[in-house]
């Protein structure tokens, strides 16, 4: 009898698990959201905002200062990223990668949320005086200093809980935005970019399956070429 030394099942690759297909919340969803939050003069309702219509992600919002914000040419300069430490706290990072750090152009309603933001601020730090502490932050918390990102979250969940969208997420802003882009025939190029994605094979990974219309003028396309050349 011949003797097996290693086993055989080592030699089989797993099948791993497959990730849930992303599932991002409806344009109306997004939209009352952002209504609940205005009605209920959320602080943070820019800040939901700000990630629902750039994709930005929630350690970049709250790591946003006034100097990269250029309300001429309508962008933002992502360069650094708010992130909570056990040992260190509240803390800033360069973006994880260097395609993170990004210039996001902004639009026209966005810009005027944000100019809005900034004046209601000011006042804010007209009224708290010396107890204010300017940290040139876009988002602060009441003293001016990092705003703890659960503050964040939570002001998302109270709004969702209000409105019956218990479900929805902060990060499911930036898969939203994301989904929003390509539905509407957006490069997925120029989404992965945006995003601050390393690699396109992401965003076609995460979310291939809701662009059935883009598969189907793709195989379209091809025939359509190849008709052409016969």
């Amino acid at each position: 009898m011949e003797l097996i030394f290693c086993n055989p099942a080592q030699l089989v690759t797993s099948p791993g698990t497959k990730e849930p297909e992303v599932q991002p919340p409806s344009v109306s969803t997004v939209n009352s959201i952002l209504a609940d939050s205005i009605e209920h003069d959320d602080e943070l309702c820019p800040a939901i905002h700000l990630i629902a219509y750039s994709g930005i992600r929630r350690g970049e919002c709250l790591g946003l200062h006034w100097q990269p914000v250029d309300f001429n040419r309508q962008v933002m300069s992502i360069i650094n990223s708010l992130v909570r430490s056990a040992e260190k706290g509240v803390i800033f990072e360069p973006p994880k990668s260097t395609v993170s750090r990004r210039i996001v152009n902004l639009d026209d309603g966005t810009m005027a949320v944000i100019r809005a933001h900034k004046v209601r601020q000011m006042e804010h730090r007209l009224t708290m005086a010396q107890s204010y502490e300017d940290n040139d932050l876009v988002f602060p918390n009441e003293y001016g200093q990092p705003l703890n990102p659960m503050r964040l979250t939570r002001a998302l969940d109270r709004a969702g809980k209000r409105i019956g969208a218990e479900h929805v997420k902060l990060h499911d802003l930036r898969h939203f935005h994301a989904s929003v882009l390509l539905q509407s025939g957006q490069s997925p190029v120029l989404v992965s970019k945006r995003l601050g994605h390393s690699s396109v094979s992401m965003i076609l990974d995460i979310y291939a399956h809701l662009m059935p219309a883009w598969q189907r003028e793709t195989a379209e396309v091809f025939a359509k070429a190849m008709n052409q050349g016969s």
